[in-house]
């Protein structure tokens, strides 16, 4: 028999329970519901607000996993939330009663940072062990001694700090089929585990403003550079070369008179400040980077024309 299970309820429930007791006696008559696309680190949501008592609510898309009946089944999942932490969920389905379990979860220490290790309601806080190994790249979780536990549920949630695609989590799991044993009889249990860490995301990115890592001159583009604000991609777009002014036509009116020579002699008594760095570079008629006496006689010149 399939079962069709979404593994995050637990944890949309936890948000929803931090607003119940403000939300109790609210109607929710003006709730405001959106729902978003699947990007490059997160699967499709839908977001449910209440603008009067404060309620928020979200909900991912998570994949369908296939648990086959009456086998005990461990399914792996994940989600990245809006601060960037990745939440890796490990459910037990169909326990006939095991005596301990044992996982290993390996990751790519180039896109992933482990922060913690947190129990699940299937094995008392004081019946599991958990590691997290730096060096071998891989966080370990132990249950033993509770005697015959039949519960299903969570197991236990690993947490890191994401900074890569999906793809390049390398997420996998590893178990010691004698690890599971059955309580009663001492055999070995049969088990399958389902991972679902890498299904359902996007490929589109949430791109920031973007900021000027090269800027334009008159001679050359410049560069704009966005990053994701969920993943780090970065992307870059050119940044169209300023177009200058007409040479002598300091004030850019579209014409050169009296007006510019004023200016020019205003630049070689004054300096430059205030000036537009364009008209700066339009008074400099012989382009030698200095605006003096020579650069008003080829102005006056070029207004005889």
């Amino acid at each position: 028999m399939k079962k069709f299970i979404a593994i995050l309820i637990a944890l949309t429930t936890v948000l929803s329970l931090a607003t119940v007791s403000l939300a109790s006696e609210c109607a929710h008559e003006n709730m405001i519901v959106n729902t978003y696309a699947a990007t490059c680190m997160m699967r499709e949501r839908t977001v449910s607000e209440c603008p009067d008592c404060g309620y928020y609510n979200e909900e991912f898309a998570i994949p369908e996993a296939d648990i086959p009946e009456g086998v005990l089944t461990f399914v792996f999942d994940a989600n990245v939330d809006l601060g960037g932490m990745l939440t890796v969920t490990c459910t037990a389905y169909n326990n006939p009663g095991v005596y301990s379990n044992r996982f290993t979860l390996k990751y790519n220490p180039d896109a992933l940072t482990p922060i913690s290790v947190s129990n699940g309601d299937v094995w008392a806080d004081g019946a599991y062990l958990s590691t997290i190994n730096t060096e071998k790249n891989y966080i370990r979780y132990f249950a033993d001694d509770w005697g015959n536990n039949t519960n299903n549920g969570v197991v236990f949630q690993a947490h890191f700090s994401a900074n890569a695609l999906p793809a390049e989590w390398g997420l996998s799991v590893t178990t010691i089929a004698e690890d599971f044993i059955d309580f009663e009889t001492s055999n070995n249990v049969p088990f399958k585990v389902i991972s679902t860490m890498s299904e359902g995301f996007g490929t589109e990115h949430r791109w920031d403003d973007g900021v000027v890592t090269v800027e334009p001159t008159t001679e050359s583009e410049g560069v704009m550079t966005y990053t994701c604000v969920l993943c780090g991609e970065t992307k870059t777009e050119a940044i169209p070369v300023i177009e200058a002014w007409l040479k002598g036509d300091i004030n850019n009116d579209g014409k050169i008179n009296l007006a510019d020579i004023y200016l020019a002699k205003t630049l070689v008594a004054n300096g430059d400040v205030g000036f537009d760095p364009l008209a700066v570079d339009a008074a400099d008629m012989n382009s030698d980077g200095k605006i003096n006496l020579a650069d008003i006689m080829l102005l006056k010149a070029e207004l005889l024309k």
